[in-house]
């Protein structure tokens, strides 16, 4: 008798959080179609973070500078190294196909 209640329990349970997560689901679609930017704003200011580092101050003197941490300006850094690579990647597959 105890297992059967469990069991029943478990697929109510189950079906439950299908119906949130399907709720869930189409509210953040909802929103995404109105335009409403998800999730948490950015603090950081990667375009003072990025002129510091290319005029070769140090990780510690950007954070100190921007107010922000190390880490953040190391992941500022990596972005801005990830953007120039793809610019360049691009760059060298347009020139290839003009020969």
């Amino acid at each position: 008798m105890g297992m059967a209640l469990f069991t029943i329990l478990g697929a109510l349970a189950q079906l439950e959080r299908e119906l949130i997560r399907e709720r869930v689901m189409a509210g953040l679609k909802n929103a995404r179609a109105k335009g409403v930017r998800l999730g948490r704003e950015r603090k950081r200011n990667d375009v003072l973070i990025q002129s510091l580092l290319t005029a070769g101050l140090s990780f510690r003197e950007v954070a100190k500078i921007a107010k922000c941490s190390h880490g953040s300006v190391s992941a500022s850094k990596k972005e801005m190294l990830a953007g120039k690579i793809a610019v360049g990647y691009r760059r060298l597959n347009s020139s290839k196909k003009c020969r």
